[in-house]
Formats: structure tokens, C-alpha cells, sequence
């Protein structure tokens, strides 16, 4: 593709389409949401550092091209063709995690079943959140998120009395 574009918005709309991708594809590629993907190539926001590295590795692009139009076009490297799983990482206390344990054994599922479980919750409140197309402040942000600590701390509580009320269950059947 030799096609000099004008903006980042015109040069980024030009190599999805150019690669055969859609917004969703392009997103899944550079692991971002697509609305994301539709904000840059409008030309309502601009992506800096990881982001744009994402963007371009997906296309198989120079960053410095897609972001200035400066520099070869192509990056040597190939687009991406495969999406990319979402791997995310955290660390639980060993209370927390034997708290998991003891809860994902009483529902009779795994540990990583009861994670996915969480996570999906924590996704379908997080796009209710979204759905309220509510322009969140960082301190109305910082009162959500202390809101949701406390229902995760009253949610734990209630596990940990039913856990227990569960485990003294099994040992009186004994």
C-alpha cells in the first residue's frame, strides 16, 4: 500500500481496511475494545506509547508512520492473524485463595470455574457501568470502586459464614 495518507486517523483507517480487518478484528489484534479502534481512526483521540506499539505490531506497520506518516511504511514484521488471548495476572493472599477454595468445593466447581465466574460478573457490571454512559469523574470513579470493595468485603463475610456453616456441616455428618 503506497497510498500517502494526511492523518493518523486516515493512514490507521486505510491499513485495517487495507489488511481486510474490521474494527472488532483490528481491536481483538491490537487488544483494545473496538469503540476504541472507531475513536482513533474519527480522529476524536490519538493512541501514545503501548497502544499505538499494539496498533501498529497488528497491522505489521512502523509505528512512527502510522502515528506521523514519517518513516517506511512497513515494519518488516508480519500483521497480526490470530487474536491474542487476554492473559491477566493477579496474586491473591493465601487467605483469600484458601476462601476460593473452600467456596469453589461447596459449589462443587473448580477454582478456576469460580474465578471465571467473578470475572465475568465483574465484566457484566462493568459494562452496566458503561451502558449508563455516565462521563465518571475520578473521584466519583474512586467512591464506585470503594462501594464495590465493600460489597466484595460484605460478599466475602457472607462466604466465609456460609464456608464455615458448610464445613461444620461435614464434620457433625462424621
Amino acid at each position: 500500500m503506497e497510498k500517502k495518507t494526511e492523518s493518523f486517523a486516515d493512514r490507521l483507517t486505510a491499513m485495517r481496511l487495507y489488511r481486510g480487518l474490521t474494527q472488532t478484528d483490528l481491536g481483538r489484534h491490537a487488544v483494545m475494545a473496538p469503540t476504541q479502534v472507531s475513536r482513533y481512526e474519527r480522529g476524536k483521540a490519538v493512541p501514545h506509547g503501548a497502544a499505538l506499539g499494539r496498533l501498529a505490531r497488528a497491522l505489521g506497520v512502523n509505528a512512527r508512520w502510522l502515528a506521523l506518516g514519517e518513516g517506511p511504511q512497513e515494519s518488516g514484521a508480519e500483521p497480526a492473524d490470530v487474536p491474542r488471548p487476554h492473559v491477566y495476572k493477579f496474586a491473591l493472599d493465601p487467605d483469600k485463595l484458601e476462601l476460593m477454595r473452600r467456596a469453589a468445593e461447596v459449589r462443587g466447581i473448580s477454582v478456576d470455574d469460580l474465578a471465571q465466574e467473578i470475572i465475568q460478573e465483574a465484566m457484566e457490571a462493568a459494562q452496566v457501568l458503561k451502558d449508563r454512559k455516565a462521563e465518571l469523574t475520578v473521584e466519583a470513579l474512586h467512591e464506585e470502586m470503594q462501594r464495590q470493595k465493600e460489597q466484595i468485603d460484605e460478599l466475602t463475610k457472607k462466604l466465609e459464614q456460609f464456608t464455615g456453616v458448610a464445613s461444620d456441616k461435614v464434620r457433625h455428618k462424621a
